[in-house]
């Protein structure tokens, strides 16, 4: 027991150190290319700060643990990073809401967790469809990269820019290894509590590898960085549809009991519809919204 939860402790936080350090490594890099901040959320730091989601579900499905903690993992930190992420970005101060976020971003979100939902009824979810999702994964970002390109690169001499890249590739092996002590130690304790593996995943599993998510938001928050809160939100949970699930089918089709269907995956979509709609007629999401959001996420913990 004090072995498993010392895995999951040694897990968070080298996926919290390496987090941190993707995330500013990545803006520094992205900047140097000329983005604009908002492309940057939804792009180099939503990929980032999905990349713990990313490495945990992909070791579990190598090491041929249950698909639920690989798709668990997936669905609970989308639920985690509207309820628990945005709701405490929201405390720290009301956020903007750009319009292309309305237009473009909360349709794709919310269009895609219908489509996950929808291939989860084949009972399986197959490796030709996580290549779809990658392919899907891999235009998203195209797509969102270019339109956000500004031609504008801030200057940064090759040492600063050489120390970024050396950052990003050491933040990635600690995401890794973080990534297996989550997996190994969740698992873990859900075998000697007798925990079902989904309750695990979409809990402790999902909070812990949406800890990156939660760190970078309440950076972005007091440095009132909006653009970047709610990018690096949607567009993680964008690509942990995508690529996540994408990837994780690739290695060992996805295979799942039936409340993640049921319970879950409803959940998930809801969340995403309560915050389109939070949005449908406002400028600026306030701080009771971010209460509420607070409220719903620890109703669902309640209810899992």
């Amino acid at each position: 027991m004090l072995l498993a939860i010392l895995l999951v402790a040694f897990g968070v936080l080298l996926l919290y150190w390496g987090a941190h350090q993707l995330f500013r490594s990545s803006i520094q890099i992205a900047l140097a290319a000329g983005v604009s901040p908002l492309v940057v959320g939804l792009t180099l730091v939503a990929l980032a700060t999905s990349f713990p989601e990313a490495m945990t579900s992909a070791i579990a499905q190598i090491k041929g643990v249950s698909g639920d903690v690989a798709l668990g993992n997936v669905i609970g930190s989308n639920i985690a990073n509207i309820g628990l992420v945005l709701g405490v970005a929201l405390l720290i101060c009301p956020i903007r809401i750009p319009q292309k976020i309305k237009r473009i971003e909360m349709p794709l979100v919310l269009i895609f967790s219908l489509l996950l939902g929808l291939i989860m009824f084949l009972g399986e979810i197959p490796r030709w469809i996580g290549v779809c999702f990658l392919v899907l994964a891999c235009g998203y970002l195209i797509f969102e990269w270019l339109y956000g390109k500004n031609g504008e690169a801030a200057s940064k001499n090759q040492a600063s820019l050489q120390k970024a890249v050396i950052f990003f590739c050491l933040s990635l092996i600690a995401l890794i290894f973080g990534a297996r002590g989550l997996v190994d130690g969740g698992v873990e304790l859900a075998l000697l509590l007798h925990v079902p593996e989904r309750v695990i995943a979409v809990s402790v599993v999902a909070i812990g590898t949406s800890l990156p998510e939660l760190v970078t938001v309440i950076l972005a928050a007091a440095h009132k960085k909006e653009a970047l809160i709610l990018g690096n939100v949607v567009g993680s949970n964008i690509l942990n549809i995508l690529f996540i699930v994408g990837l994780s089918a690739v290695i060992r089709p996805l295979i799942f009991t039936a409340p993640m269907l049921a319970f879950d995956i409803p959940i998930m979509v809801g969340f995403t519809g309560v915050l389109w709609i939070s949005m449908w007629r406002r400028n600026v999401l306030p701080r009771f919204v971010g209460i509420f959001y607070l409220a719903l996420y620890i109703g669902y913990l309640v209810m899992v």
